[in-house]
């Protein structure tokens, strides 16, 4: 009685392992049933595409390198102690500064100096003009006792009086004093002329020297920072802290390193897309305006070098790039680190260029299947070629219309997102 139940028991064991096996296997084989209906069901979906969206999905790119975002200029400013304390500051955060445009000013010695010169300028200015208003006195007195004494001798010509004789004497005596007064005088003016011209030379050369304690721009562009705290810190703070920062953002730049095998696929003026590593759904045209013809300098790993996604070799050469963006309404930020897709057969802008996978030849005519009110219908398109595998599309399209990438057994009609069955 026990072997039969221990023979009775081992067989239902067996049926169960068996139906459960069956379930297991029936129920895996459904899952992976209905998954791979779902694979198949989303490759046959209808898709609606943007015009702009199929030429994205179409780009041809050749390469694909890592850069930084630069601007085009940029000059960070910082206090010299050795020349003594700010005293002013001519700019504010925001301010748009030109090349050579003051920033801000040291207190020096130099400054009194530059004024004791100004005084010293009007005195002698003064000083020139006492003289030259003393020579026009010892002139007028000249004068006058030349046409005394010319009088004196036209009364003699008329009535000879001996008295008249002695007093012409005496006034002849006096003219002679008088002249040399005055050329004197005159003498006096060209003195003080010429301490009037050092004086205004030595101001112009002290005032110059100001020059030196005021720091002006050497770049244009936006003051992005500026310390107003800095000033009144310490003399180590001052030294190793930015007092301001200045940033040129008329352009807009990537910058990054390419290697020796890739370097003849980059050339001037070839067309990129530049895509923020963090958000991929930023993007920016450009276009190249610099390929090195001398090897980088070695930098970290990530930090704008060139090459695909992978690990670069150490063995490579590397050659710096230089892109410049285009301009749009928002520029990605300075600093940020970016892919670069080298575009080939770039078309210009507002043309329509497909791969001519999107397009259908039936009867010698061109077609796509263009998207209206949600359903599918073939439109007839005058195409041209444009490269290898891509068509310029010269008519039958805008850049507002949508299209669907052509499927086997689709049909007039047919609605986004339905299945289509070959």
């Amino acid at each position: 009685m026990f072997q039969l139940r221990k023979k009775m028991t081992r067989k239902q064991l067996a049926l169960l392992s068996a139906g459960v096996l069956t379930c297991v296997v029936g129920g895996t084989y459904l899952i992976m049933n209905h998954q791979q209906q779902e694979i198949v069901s989303s490759v046959n979906k209808v898709k609606a595409l943007t015009i702009k969206e199929a030429m994205e999905q179409g780009k041809d790119i050749s390469l694909t390198l890592a850069g930084e975002v630069t601007a085009n200029n940029s000059s960070k400013v910082k206090i010299d102690s050795s020349k003594g304390e700010v005293k002013d500051v001519f700019v504010k955060k925001g301010d748009v500064v030109k090349v050579g445009q003051p920033l801000f000013s040291y207190e020096t010695s130099q400054r009194l100096t530059a004024q004791s010169s100004e005084f010293d300028v009007q005195t002698k200015a003064n000083q020139l003009q006492v003289a030259k208003t003393n020579a026009a006195l010892k002139w007028e007195t000249y004068n006058r006792k030349v046409n005394e004494i010319n009088t004196l001798k036209s009364r003699y010509n008329t009535a000879p009086d001996e008295s008249l004789l002695e007093q012409i004497r005496s006034a002849e005596d006096s003219v002679s004093q008088a002249l040399s007064d005055a050329k004197t005088a005159d003498s006096d003016v060209k003195t003080a002329q010429i301490e009037l011209d050092k004086a205004n030379a030595t101001a112009t050369t002290e005032k110059g020297k100001l020059e030196y304690d005021t720091v002006k721009s050497d770049t244009a562009g936006t003051i992005v920072s500026l310390n107003t705290d800095l000033p009144n810190q310490s003399k180590s703070k001052k030294e190793n802290e930015t007092f301001m920062e200045i940033i040129d953002k008329s352009k807009m730049l990537v910058k990054g390193n390419i290697s020796e095998f890739d370097r003849d696929k980059l050339k001037i003026d070839q067309k990129v897309e530049v895509i923020d590593r963090k958000d991929n759904s930023k993007k920016w045209t450009g276009k190249v305006t610099q390929v090195g013809n001398l090897k980088a300098e070695e930098k970290g790993q990530g930090q704008g070098q060139g090459g695909n996604d992978q690990q670069d070799n150490p063995n490579q050469a590397k050659f710096p790039y230089v892109i410049e963006l285009d301009q749009s309404d928002k520029q990605p930020l300075i600093g940020s680190h970016t892919y670069v897709n080298v575009l080939n057969n770039v078309p210009e802008a507002g043309k329509i260029v497909l791969k001519e996978t999107f397009t259908m030849a039936e009867n010698g005519k061109t077609y796509v299947w263009k998207v209206d009110k949600n359903k599918v219908k073939k439109q007839e398109i005058k195409t041209k070629p444009f490269s290898k595998g891509y068509v310029e599309v010269t008519s039958g399209l805008t850049m507002q219309d949508k299209i669907a990438q052509p499927l086997p057994g689709m049909k007039d009609g047919m609605e986004v997102g339905s299945i289509v069955k070959p």
